[in-house]
């Protein structure tokens, strides 16, 4: 998906919130391995700059990249100094050698490329000997009932969901993301699923799907004026029964697994 300019902005005021609280289990869970400080660290798909910031605070120098220049733009505006490169590339065809990076992380990103497998060997092929590559995919949003609620009003019509080939898809849990990893011909070195507690605006979250953002997005963009306003309302009604019609309170989780290449 391509985001303009302005969608990476509604991205980082809603969906990075949703994906933020992963970012220190991982980095914990990678510092449990090798000593960040002073580590080269390749962030792939770095939206808007909040893991890349983290590892460079903790002394890691970082290369952040993002197959969308709107979110490199935005990542650079917001957040100047997370990053020593910045990039606009991807994997699977990441424009470094091999063996040039000590942590390659990987957030989020595996639940939108059409090869997960293909995307995990070219992660792992530019890491150094015992370099670690830590991923994260969503395993439960923290939304999916409110984005129920939305795709239930009267009138709504359900694009069919994209979906993997078998050879591609996995589980999307940790044990599911640990075989993939073995598909791909890494050695699994652990496996984790943090969760965190979100809090975010009612209005402020619906410009996400409203922008077309992630899949819901595109289910969104598919309706009529009136039933969008109808979603909106929905979804309100979904929070109100949670307690409050202006805040929406979601506990999302992440299978986290690190790698190593085999050999």
């Amino acid at each position: 998906m391509g985001w303009r300019g302005g969608n990476a902005c509604i991205y980082e005021r809603t969906f990075a919130l949703t994906c933020g609280g992963v970012v220190e289990p991982l980095l914990d869970a990678v510092a449990d391995r090798l000593r960040l400080e002073g580590s080269e660290v390749l962030d792939v798909g770095s939206g808007t700059g909040r893991l890349a910031a983290a590892a460079t605070r903790r002394g890691a120098v970082v290369t952040a990249v993002d197959p969308d220049p709107a979110m490199i733009r935005e990542a650079q505006r917001l957040r100047p100094d997370a990053a020593s490169r910045w990039l606009v590339a991807g994997a699977p065809t990441l424009p470094f050698p091999d063996a040039g990076f000590d942590v390659v992380t990987l957030a989020f990103i595996l639940n939108h490329v059409p090869s997960p497998v293909a995307t995990l060997r070219d992660c792992a092929r530019v890491l150094r000997p015992g370099g670690v590559l830590a991923i994260a995919v969503w395993g439960d949003s923290g939304l999916v009932e409110a984005w129920d609620a939305v795709l239930g009003v009267p009138g709504a019509v359900r694009l069919p969901t994209p979906q993997l080939p078998p050879d591609e898809d996995f589980d999307r849990t940790a044990e599911g993301l640990a075989e993939l990893c073995g598909r791909a011909g890494l050695t699994v070195l652990g496996r984790s699923q943090p969760a965190w507690t979100v809090r975010i605006s009612v209005d402020e979250l619906w410009q996400a799907p409203l922008a077309g953002l992630a899949r819901i997005g595109r289910q969104v963009a598919a309706q009529t004026p009136a039933v969008q306003a109808a979603m909106l309302e929905a979804l309100r009604s979904h929070a109100k029964r949670a307690g409050s019609s202006e805040f929406l309170t979601v506990r999302p989780s992440a299978p986290v697994v690190l790698a190593r290449a085999s050999g």
